[in-house]
Formats: structure tokens, C-alpha cells, sequence
């Protein structure tokens, strides 16, 4: 008895695409009292929000990377000083100096003597 193995192997080709992402180096809002640190490495593709710093008040804005430049998905940043009074209490003294004063009085005596 004679037994015969047959083996078929078959190669399917696969390809791959790698996509580089660019880091967006343009369009990073800036200005008085912006906070875009979160969009300091921003890859294209990719989302960063931008804020108000403490002192100033606006919405928070989104920004997509496309290719190296960022863009606003909803509308631009604004910041705006805040309105709020702050009153700081503030404690003073009076401090009183005294200078003396010196009166100085002169007198002219006059005598007379009588000779007998």
C-alpha cells in the first residue's frame, strides 16, 4: 500500500499603510490670557482645547490638527478680563510725633543806684 500526502500552501499578500502624523506648528492660538499649552504637541488628526488663564473669562475652544495647521472646530477664543471686584482690607496706623517746643524769654533789668 502506497500513500501519497499532498501539501498546498498559498501566500496571500497583505499590505499596510502607515500614516505619519505632522505636528501642528501653526495656527496655535495665542494671546493675553490664553492657555495653549494642551496644543503645544498636537498631532495632525488630533484635538486640543484651549482655555482662559484665572484672572481673564471666555469659553474654552477646540482645535483640530490638519496637516502642521490648527483650526477651530467652534469658533475662536476670546479672553476677556474678569469683572470681579476684589477688596483687600488694609490696616493703617497713625503714628503722632510730638517736637517740644522751647520758648526762650529775654529780660532787660534795669537798675539804678543812688549815691548819697
Amino acid at each position: 500500500t502506497t500513500t501519497t500526502t499532498t501539501t498546498t500552501t498559498s501566500t496571500t499578500p497583505t499590505s499596510s499603510t502607515t500614516t505619519l502624523k505632522t505636528l501642528c506648528t501653526q495656527g496655535i492660538p495665542v494671546g493675553v490670557g490664553i492657555d495653549s499649552r494642551a496644543c503645544n504637541a498636537t498631532y495632525s488628526g488630533e484635538v486640543c482645547e484651549s482655555r482662559c488663564i484665572d484672572t481673564f473669562s471666555g469659553e474654552s475652544k477646540k482645535y483640530e490638527c490638519y496637516e502642521e495647521h490648527l483650526r477651530a472646530t467652534d469658533g475662536d477664543i476670546v479672553c476677556e478680563t474678569s469683572t470681579e471686584t476684589t477688596t483687600f482690607a488694609v490696616a493703617t496706623a497713625t503714628a503722632t510725633r510730638t517736637t517740644p517746643t522751647v520758648t526762650s524769654t529775654s529780660q532787660t533789668i534795669s537798675a539804678t543806684t543812688a549815691t548819697a
